[in-house]
């Protein structure tokens, strides 16, 4: 009798175990599908400071996703790099990567512009140049005069176009103060302002439109971000501190610190007088004067992304103590001197 009881005790008990293992890996099971993030877009950006285009697939070698910001327009007098931050006419300029390694230009009211291969050594005229990205110097090459005429006429001023060097005495290492070198891995930039990669949410963009106001929605146009995901909570990507996207991680190891560059309408470059989207997000996404909005990332190895691609997070970091800045803009000029906007 006790034998029977005890072991209709036990199968209870087994019972009771299998049914609430199977509760949790369900709940876990719907959980992740909630919170699983993918990627929803990829943005390559082939010339510094202009328009970006959506790519289905996007490779990284050493300095970052191929193609992107391989090439840089220079001020013709002081070879120093030129953004929207001078010339927000810049945001106009759509240049396409062709399937032979080609760019194909285009601008309003300006006839398209072939520019030859990045790599191709042929296309340059004459030795490479010295230019300034920031506080950098690197030497790059000189596409051609053409492309020289053709950024001139559309921009207003005297510039030139200017392309990587394929070679490793011809690149910057990323901010020391946030990325230190591994063994195994070492990433440089060339033209990109500090970092490789940008990543950013669709919710987060989501998030901070409700706060804007119905006027000035902002696009993802507005932020220049190479990797977008899809999936998560707002601001989720605040927390991450290493993911995996189809066998390559990448760590990304600071909140971006954004410029005047946002406010500037990607559709006709013109200026948002109300300092949107960056008034609003010194409300709430601030550290003193700076705003944040997408992380700086690093991919740690070369290899291949796509979109629909799930997003694994490996790592996780504490979510940075953003805080409301009240203090008032000001005029014009207090505006472009906080971030950095060298209109005229």
């Amino acid at each position: 009798m006790w034998r029977n009881e005890l072991a209709l005790g036990w199968s209870e008990a087994i019972v009771a175990l299998v049914v609430c293992t199977v509760t949790l890996i369900v709940w876990r099971w719907r959980n992740q599908q909630k919170t699983a993030c993918t990627v929803a877009e990829l943005w390559l950006y082939p010339i510094k400071g202009c328009r970006g285009n959506k790519v289905e697939r996007m490779a990284f070698d050493r300095v970052g996703p191929k193609g992107d910001r391989r090439w840089m327009i220079v001020d013709s007098q002081t070879k120093r790099f030129l953004s929207a931050r001078e010339k927000r006419k810049m945001v106009l300029i759509t240049p396409k990567l062709q399937d032979d390694g080609t760019l194909a230009v285009d601008a309003p009211g300006m006839p398209t512009l072939t520019v030859p291969v990045a790599t191709d050594s042929a296309s340059a005229t004459g030795a490479p140049i010295t230019v300034t990205v920031w506080d950098d110097e690197l030497e790059a090459k000189h596409v051609s005069a053409v492309c020289d005429a053709w950024f001139t006429e559309f921009l207003g001023v005297g510039c030139q176009l200017v392309a990587a060097l394929d070679t490793d005495d011809h690149r910057r290492g990323l901010p020391p103060k946030h990325y230190a070198p591994t063994a195994d891995h070492n990433a440089d930039v060339v033209f990109a302002d500090g970092f490789p990669i940008l990543v950013l949410s669709t919710e987060s963009l989501d998030e901070l439109n409700t706060r804007l106001p119905s006027t000035a929605p902002v696009t993802m146009r507005n932020f220049r971000p190479n990797i977008v995901v899809r999936g998560g909570e707002p601001w989720c990507e605040d927390a991450w501190a290493r993911v995996g996207i189809n066998g390559l991680e990448f760590a990304l190891p600071k909140a971006c610190a954004r410029c005047a560059v946002p406010t500037v309408n990607p559709e006709d470059a013109s200026f948002n007088k109300s300092y949107e989207p960056i008034k609003t997000l010194r409300s709430y996404r601030a550290k003193g004067d700076e705003v944040f909005v997408g992380q700086n990332a690093v991919h740690l190895g070369c290899g291949e992304v796509r979109t629909g691609a799930t997003v694994e997070v490996l790592r996780t970091k504490p979510t940075t103590g953003f805080a409301s800045n009240t203090a008032e803009i000001g005029d014009l000029d207090a505006f472009k001197r906080l971030y950095h906007a060298f209109w005229a």
